[in-house]
């Protein structure tokens, strides 16, 4: 019988330690990086088909991580959309939950429990996923 691919996260950061926060919250995902957020989001859905969700970092003043998740929306409707941010001016990000833009939102420091209620993954799934992860790599 052949395992279930690993579902994997699409973490869209220029900031490494969001990167790494996000790695040690998404328990039972791989997670694939991208640092540009101005760089085409299509090759990279294309050679990762298990993603499931996009986490793109908001940066006050720019709407540049709400254009990207604009594309993964018009690319892959199905896809979790969620932004990440330690900032509390989060007008646009209120507005991209309102119009169905975005599913979630994520603030810094990252908890498991935080990113799977933003993602809106059930616990019984994630947990699957992990022990499926675990009994692979022992």
């Amino acid at each position: 019988m052949t395992p279930r691919p690993v579902p994997k996260l699409l973490v869209v950061s220029r900031d490494p330690v969001v990167v790494r926060e996000l790695t040690a919250a998404a328990r039972g995902f791989q997670v694939v990086s991208q640092r540009d957020l101005t760089a085409p989001i299509a090759p990279t859905l294309g050679a990762h088909p298990t993603i499931v969700g996009v986490i793109a970092e908001y940066m006050s003043r720019q709407s540049t991580a709400l254009e990207l998740l604009q594309n993964v929306r018009s690319l892959r409707p199905a896809l979790r959309r969620v932004v990440v941010s330690d900032f509390a001016d989060l007008s646009l990000v209120v507005e991209g939950l309102h119009t169905g833009l975005l599913d979630g939102i994520v603030y810094r420091p990252i908890e498991t429990q935080e990113l799977r209620v933003a993602l809106r993954i059930p616990d019984a799934v994630a947990t699957t996923n992990a022990k499926a992860k675990t009994n692979r790599v022992a």
